[in-house]
């Protein structure tokens, strides 16, 4: 369900997330798995040889105090 979110913002199909994402998912535990997490998504290009796809999409999370609230901004990352 997350990589069909990803395919229709970034039209990508290779979805690539960040470690450090997983383990902010899941450091309150099973039962404590948070309501609204902030998340940044990148567009990269793929440079290994055999690659299907030419583009992918990593997921890292970003920290801020209060998700709640907070809008869709794009970041050009030059």
């Amino acid at each position: 369900m997350v990589s069909v979110f990803f395919f229709k913002h970034q039209g990508t199909k290779d979805v690539r997330v960040d470690p450090q994402l997983n383990k902010k998912v899941w450091e309150a535990g099973i039962k404590g798995v948070p309501f609204r997490l902030r998340v940044r998504i990148s567009r990269k290009r793929n440079d290994e040889e055999n690659a299907k796809e030419k583009l992918y999409s990593m997921v890292y999370a970003v920290n801020v105090k209060e998700p709640k609230g907070l809008h869709t901004a794009v970041v050009d990352d030059e």
